[in-house]
């Protein structure tokens, strides 16, 4: 792969990527990658490369030990199960509106169906007539 060297003005340095060419199928056209491998010493002109940098990991903590009592325990569990009756509850509620809601729909097609078929017989237009077909 070819290599390339870059002089960054904010910092002096020079540093050096590697480039790969692929083909972005959607763009259709070739487009490339870089990859930081090293940097130029300014001193002695040799590369100094880099290694795998990149976020530095979380330190890993051990999970926390809840030393819940029983009576504690039961407590959370208490709350848990009021939560998860709850929910049930407002769950049944939606579907029984989403019911309502549907059945409110229907009968407002009808009504919007027969003001047509009124208005039509009212004025004998034959087009407001059409529209219902």
């Amino acid at each position: 792969m070819p290599t390339s060297v870059y002089y960054s003005k904010q910092n002096k340095t020079s540093y050096v990527y590697e480039t790969e060419y692929y083909y972005d199928k959607e763009a259709q056209r070739t487009k490339s990658r870089k990859k930081l491998i090293g940097k130029i010493d300014p001193e002695t002109g040799n590369m100094i490369p880099t290694g795998k940098k990149g976020r530095a990991p979380k330190p890993k903590t051990e999970p926390t030990n809840y030393n819940h009592t029983d009576e504690e325990y039961d407590d959370l569990l208490a709350k848990f199960n009021q939560v998860c009756r709850e929910l049930q509850e407002k769950e049944a509620v939606r579907i029984e509106l989403d019911k309502q809601l549907r059945a409110t729909k229907r009968a407002l097609r009808e009504y919007k169906k027969r003001v047509h078929e009124t208005i039509a017989v009212l004025y004998n237009d034959p087009e407001l007539d059409a529209e219902d077909e």
